[in-house]
């Protein structure tokens, strides 16, 4: 349920924002592109967004990253997995 996500998301990043000191980023799911996502690309990108917005409501001034993949610089090549379509459109949504 999307709503049951933001308001869980909402609720431990203000959790969070209290902490006197503390820099925190957010990472949303990390390593889509193996067996834990199984989902496709416009639904990550949909989720991803409502992650955002929600870290973002409840504390504007924090950082959010995401759609971190296991393939490191140079090794984003199109393969025979079945990830290759989230790969590529991860990338592409990056460059954005």
């Amino acid at each position: 349920d999307p709503e049951v996500w933001e308001r869980m998301v909402r609720e431990t990043v203000t959790a969070f924002r209290g902490i006197e000191g503390a820099e925190i980023l957010y990472e949303f799911w990390n390593e889509p592109d193996i067996h834990y996502w199984k989902a496709g690309l416009a639904d990550f990108l949909e989720l991803y967004e409502r992650t955002a917005r929600a870290v973002k409501a409840a504390d504007p001034k924090a950082r959010i990253g995401g759609r971190t993949l296991t393939r490191g610089p140079g090794q984003l090549r199109p393969d025979k997995s079945r990830h290759e379509p989230l790969i590529t459109g991860l990338t592409r949504s990056v460059k954005r």
